[in-house]
């Protein structure tokens, strides 16, 4: 019961909220009908995500003493962060593009035993695992409105392209030799675990991936005050993926030739055809239009 309670006081503080906002704002016109509220000719359109805004009002009335969600990121899918960009053509005719992508470079560490100080149980050297990640989207289409009163509706379709690739690099303490043909070496770096290998991995590159897609969307806006509004939107992806062969390159050491010796290992790619429904990350998006 005291969930329910505790849930209830929550949407009565996001109601109140937005009642003290909006209230204001509809006062200074009794109908709650304008035309200069909507969205012009020439006009430029940008949006963040209002969740966590209305959590963070919502939090003010529940009495949370934690109350950070103002600080979350604002993207219109958090976990798949872009930005989109809406040009009126037209008044009720946009030009949207959207980009989206992150490039990340990771360095992580690993202490293993000194395999060349087999007396000293504390001594250690670093095993090193780097890591570059690369993606970026983009998306295109055209999208069309009608109005009711401060309510628009909207519908159309992008063309979305994407591509990534990864590297991954390692360096290892312990070297091959004619006395230590199983060096220990880190065999999971997200476990810290390390065993005696007599081969191991030296880089992973994935070739460019690549992703094309149409997505056909529909949402709704409600204008609140000029050139500002609270919308939704849903989308329905086609997309077809190509992922690239990934190529792992190992070394071992051959007792025979008494030296460290190096091989490539194709993995082979693949080909994916999916359908994707989506409604932007549970975004509730505040526009802006200027």
């Amino acid at each position: 019961m005291r969930v329910v309670h505790d849930k209830f006081k929550y949407w009565l503080g996001v109601s109140c909220a937005l009642l003290l906002f909006i209230n204001p704002i509809f006062s200074q016109n009794t109908d709650g009908i304008s035309s200069d509220r909507l969205p012009k000719k020439g006009n430029i359109n940008f949006g963040i995500n209002a969740v966590p805004i209305l959590q963070w009002a919502g939090n003010i009335f529940n009495g949370n003493v934690d109350n950070n969600s103002i600080g979350t990121p604002k993207f219109r899918n958090p976990l798949a962060p872009n930005i989109t960009i809406k040009y009126a053509l037209q008044e009720k005719t946009f030009l949207r593009i959207t980009y989206g992508g992150n490039s990340t470079n990771h360095e992580q560490r690993n202490l293993v035993f000194d395999d060349s100080k087999a007396n000293d149980p504390n001594a250690r050297v670093i095993d090193v695992k780097t890591s570059n990640r690369n993606l970026w989207a983009l998306a295109a289409g055209i999208e069309k409105r009608r109005s009711n009163g401060n309510l628009q509706g909207f519908f159309g379709a992008d063309i979305v392209y994407s591509r990534g690739r990864i590297d991954e690099h390692y360096k290892y303490g312990n070297n091959f030799d004619d006395f230590n043909q199983t060096p220990t070496t880190t065999t999971d770096f997200v476990g810290r675990v390390s065993n005696n290998v007599g081969k191991r991995l030296l880089s992973t590159t994935t070739q460019n991936s690549h992703e094309i897609g149409l997505r056909a969307f529909i949402g709704a806006e409600y204008f609140f005050t000029n050139a500002i509004s609270l919308g939704a939107e849903f989308g329905y992806t086609l997309v077809y993926q190509n992922a690239s062969n990934t190529l792992n390159k190992y070394e071992i050491y051959d007792a025979f030739d008494g030296a460290v010796k190096q091989s490539i290992e194709n993995t082979g790619g693949s080909n994916t055809t999916a359908t994707i429904l989506d409604n932007q990350g549970g975004s509730i998006m505040l526009n802006f239009y200027f």
